[in-house]
């Protein structure tokens, strides 16, 4: 059952429903069509009810059940009448906009939920007093999600007095592509015959869509049009688009899938080309995705068309049945019918369903669904309801189905197929009858077919040209040389039609003459005399009748056109043989006294009239020749001409200025002219290289330290020549005094020419190289037959390095003394500090609390330094010392700075840095008195003992600020300032604290 649910009731399909409402004593039918091309009909319109239209008539079951047919009204797909209004297609090419009929007051109805379909249905109760409601409804149904919120009852829509609100007004566009028609800015209406609600069907109308004669429409070719996507197609369908004859020339096929409709064309228009027009008008319906109450702007191909969304009413909460129905999204013969069964929750006992249908149709077996709906607004599908089926049969006309008892809501689909094309088919109906315990109902419905109306229309022409011909006696014809003039003589009104010219071999064409109407026409051809004195131009006056008829050749009609020429057809001229005379002349070009080679064109010369004009320009060949076209003369005389080389914009270049004056004589020999030239003596033009310019470049380097500059080496730093481009064009070292010198630069040609002067960065960590970038400017010009220089350098010329300042480091050490046995005091125990050649460094004693402090140590220089400390023994025989020696080091690094240097020093503490001595009291319980000490009385709290071959330099170069802190620290560089060299320190100083603490817990262990 799933599968066939998938397959029958896809996303593709829509549904329609209906309901009975009443109206009064007026049965009115309204064909309420998303899609269909009939407009709504009143069957009768007396007097409208004041009852809410939405009204439901209750019906019980011993009441008698009366049915009303709808009449079904007769639509195809390629129809060309709308149904209830016809449209007349007058020459113009102008479709006249439908007007949906008059319905009286009521509103037309549209469903709730998403359809994009349409039927006409109608109820009929007993109970209704022989007062029947006919309305069209719609309604949606699940297609293939049944989580969709697409299945409210049919509910009210109301009625548009306008089409739509355009609000473009750029004029319509049409290009063509290959063999598809394009239309920009189409003049488009967008019709609403039932009320514009958003389940309400609209008819989308191209008016007079006017091509141009000079976009050619051949058998074949297309014309496009793409909706907005605000609008959709119901389904696949095509529309016949008819001459004025009637017959059909073009196929209009609806895509829904892209949205679109693309007109296919017949010959029709190779036989009509001019004044072409089309018509098109296509059922269309809003997009599921559209909402009650949205404002639009319907953009088609540029033209705006603004609309309001109509709103929709809820479904009546006493609801019992709805029906609907709509063709298939994707096969136009095939029916989707629905269902919904007791909205109102009502107790039906033996339910019963008689559903029969129009003799154009069919049952599609195993189409049959019905599932349980618990919700239609917002959907809720509660699965199959098919265990309800206590029966079910079906013939070719009808199925009966028994549900037996229903209390909940069930929608009911199924699909029957049209017996013909959906082209060839009235609308299709069906009837349902619900009979239960409390109610009996009977319903009907219609389907209206979607469809369209479109034409087009032209006008026939015929083409063809007039062909004469030219002859000139005395030299060969050339093209264009003379030109002939047509003028259309008919009824005496002589009409100029233009003129053409010959072309060499002597043909006269006027071409393309289009003629529309049979008749016979008069032309004549006249040469245009011109203003050559030694040409004898032809007086003939040639006329031409042309005879236009229609003829059917293969059943298509066209106009010809024949064409009936004079005996006399050429034109004939005359001229004497003019005389030709060529001038040429040589070229040179040296540099320093040497000829060089010559490149095509590389020089020009003109040569001048006797008035000065300009008559040729050339070039000179490689070779050195100077070749002027030939001359042509036609009068007898002596014309005198100059000869002169074109003075080029290269400075580098001194430019011959002689002007050669030549004389060509014509004189008459026979029927032919013949010339004779007179040259100067001197016809070679020379031309030479002016002397190259010569510039040289130099800058200063300088090296200082601490402000003192220093003594520099050859070659010590380099430096580069750079062009405008980048290019390095020489690269010197320095000399010994700080010069950087060049060598000297040519130029050959004028111009301004720039250079850049840097020094090379070098690898010396301990020097600030001079970032500068000395721009220099030289100036060629050009001084007679020479080119000189002037050298434009910078402001500043010297390229100062530094050498950077090396701060110190320092180191300090701290260790700790413990005493066991009685209190710790002041200056009690002594310890040195020795380098690693056992040299002593400092002298130290520790303070009451037991700290070992030695002085901070500089360095000057990166290094490893190891130092030992060790206590004094003393003299207290009641004292046990320790003889542990601590074993330091200290690693003296370099840190990089871009302005300076710094030293860095890692102090490297053992692992036990605490000296204990223990306290022996005296047995005796006096204390004897103690021997007197043979050590001096007093130990020095800072000796400044320095070894003369320690490393250790106490006294740097230059003065540092030192900040010195208690127990293991950061390294001290002088430079508190520097944050990325402190970092070091930091690191350093949390090494030694680690080390410490370690030493730390091993004591507390």
């Amino acid at each position: 059952m799933e599968d066939i649910m998938n397959r029958l009731f896809s996303d593709s399909k829509q549904r329609f429903s209906i309901r009975k409402f009443s109206v009064g004593i007026a049965s009115v039918l309204i064909s309420t069509a998303i899609f269909g091309i009939g407009t709504a009909q009143a069957d009768q319109v007396t007097e409208v009810s004041s009852q809410p239209a939405t009204d439901v008539v209750n019906v019980s079951a011993n009441q008698s059940s009366s049915e009303v047919t709808v009449p079904s009204v007769p639509t195809t797909a390629v129809s060309t009448e709308n149904t209830g209004t016809s449209v007349d297609v007058p020459k113009s090419g102008k479709v006249d906009s439908p007007v949906a009929s008059s319905v009286s007051s009521e509103q037309v109805e549209a469903p709730h939920g998403n359809v994009s379909s349409e039927a006409s249905n109608s109820s009929t109760a007993s109970n209704a007093t022989g007062v029947t409601s006919e309305r069209s409804a719609s309604d949606s149904a699940s297609v293939a999600d049944h989580n969709s919120a697409e299945h409210e009852a049919p509910v009210e829509a109301k009625k548009l007095t306008n089409s739509s609100t355009p609000t473009s007004t750029s004029d319509t566009q049409i290009t063509k592509t290959g063999t598809e028609i394009h239309v920009q800015n189409p003049n488009v209406e967008l019709q609403f015959p039932d009320g514009n609600s958003i389940y309400s069907r609209s008819k989308v109308v191209y008016h007079d869509i006017l091509f141009p004669n000079d976009i050619a429409i051949n058998s074949g070719d297309k014309v496009v049009f793409t909706l907005p996507s605000e609008l959709q197609f119901k389904t696949s369908y095509s529309v016949n688009v008819y001459n004025p004859n009637n017959e059909v020339v073009g196929i209009a096929q609806v895509d829904p899938k892209n949205n679109s409709v693309v007109t296919t064309f017949n010959h029709y228009f190779e036989d009509h080309p001019i004044g072409k027009y089309m018509n098109l008008e296509l059922d269309t319906l809003y997009s599921e995705a559209l909402k009650g109450g949205e404002k639009l702007h319907l953009n088609f191909n540029g033209h705006v068309v603004n609309v309001t969304v109509g709103s929709a009413n809820p479904i009546p909460g006493d609801e019992v049945i709805a029906k609907w129905g709509s063709q298939d999204k994707n096969d136009p013969t095939l029916i989707n019918w629905g269902m919904r069964l007791n909205y109102a929750r009502r107790v039906l006992n033996n339910l019963q369903l008689i559903d029969t249908w129009s003799d154009n149709q069919r049952f599609v077996d195993n189409s049959l669904e019905l599932r349980y709906i618990d919700s239609a607004e917002p959907w809720v599908d509660k699965g199959s309801a098919m265990e309800l089926i206590k029966s079910f049969s079906h013939d070719d006309t009808k199925f009966e189905l028994n549900l037996g008892r229903l209390d909940r809501m069930v929608y009911v689909w199924y699909q029957t197929r049209l017996t013909n094309p959906a082209s060839d088919s009235n609308n299709p109906t069906n009837k349902v009858d619900l009979h239960a315990d409390v109610e009996s109902k009977t319903y009907t419905s219609e389907v209206r077919l979607v469809g369209g109306l479109g034409n087009v229309g032209g006008e026939q022409e015929v083409r063809f040209n007039l062909e004469l011909a030219k002859e000139l006696a005395g030299r060969a014809l050339k093209d264009k040389e003379f030109t002939f003039k047509l003028v259309d003589m008919t009824d005496n009104k002589m009409v100029d039609l233009g003129e053409t010219t010959n072309d060499a071999t002597g043909k006269i064409v006027f071409s393309n003459l289009v003629l529309n109407q049979p008749g016979t026409y008069h032309y004549r051809v006249t040469e245009v005399p011109g203003n050559d004195s030694d040409v004898v131009y032809d007086k003939l006056q040639a006329d031409v009748t042309v005879q236009v008829a229609r003829e059917t050749t293969d059943g298509r009609e066209k106009l010809v056109a024949k064409v009936v020429y004079p005996d006399d057809v050429i034109f004939n001229n005359k001229l004497v043989t003019p005389a030709k005379a060529k001038i040429q002349f040589s070229k040179e070009l040296s540099k320093s006294g040497v000829n060089q080679a010559l490149t095509a064109n590389e020089f020009q010369f003109v040569l001048k009239d006797s008035a000065g004009n300009v008559v040729q320009t050339v070039g000179n060949t490689a070779d050195g020749h100077v070749n002027f076209s030939e001359l042509t003369f036609d009068k007898v005389g002596t014309y005198n001409y100059t000869v002169e080389e074109v003075a080029g914009k290269d400075d580098a270049i001194v430019y011959d200025t002689m002007k050669a004056a030549v004389s060509i004589t014509v004189t008459r020999d026979g029927d032919a002219l013949v010339s004779t030239v007179v040259n100067p003596k001197d016809t070679i033009f020379n031309n030479k290289f002016a002397t190259p310019a010569q510039a040289s470049i130099q800058f200063s380097k300088e090296l200082s330290k601490a402000g003192v500059n220093q003594a520099l080496t050859a070659d010590e730093f380099q430096f580069v020549l750079k062009d405008e481009k980048g290019n390095v064009v020489q690269t010197v070292g320095n000399t010994a005094d700080g010069r950087v010198a060049f060598s000297n630069l040519s130029f050959e040609k004028p111009g301004t020419y720039t250079y850049t002067v840097e020094e090379v960065k070098g690898n010396n960590e301990d020097i600030i190289y001079d970032g500068m970038k000395a721009k220099v400017s030289i100036t060629v010009t050009r001084d007679g037959e020479a080119l000189v220089s002037t050298v434009t350098n910078p402001k500043d010329t010297i390229f100062n390095n530094y050498v950077k300042e090396l701060k110190p480091a320092k180191a300090k050490f701290v260790l700790t003394k413990v005493l066991a046995g009685r209190q710790l005091q002041d200056g009690e125990f002594s310890f040195v500090l020795k380098d690693e050649k056992g040299n002593i460094v400092q002298t130290v004693t520790n303070d009451a609390k037991g700290n070992i402090n030695f002085d901070s140590i500089n360095y000057d220089k990166p290094g490893v330094y190891y130092y030992t400390v060790e206590e004094v023994k003393g003299y207290e025989s009641n004292v046990v010392y320790d003889s542990m020696v601590a074993k330091l080091k200290v690693t003296v690094t370099k840190s990089v700075g871009d302005k300076e240097n710094l030293l860095v020093a890692a102090v490297v503490l053992p692992l036990d840095t605490e000296f204990n001595n223990s306290y022996i009291p005296p047995k005796s319980p006096k204390p004897q008195t103690p021997p007197t000490p043979t050590r001096p009385p007093h130990v020095p709290q800072k000796p400044s003992v320095v070894s003369t071959t320690s490393s250790v330099n106490p006294q740097p170069a230059k003065p540092v600020q030192s900040s010195v802190k208690s127990g293991p620290q950061l390294p001290e560089t002088g430079q508190a300032s520097d944050k990325a060299l402190l970092a070091l320190g930091v690191a350093a100083e949390v090494a030694a604290v680690m080390g410490i603490a370690y030493n730390r817990r091993r004591k507390d262990i």
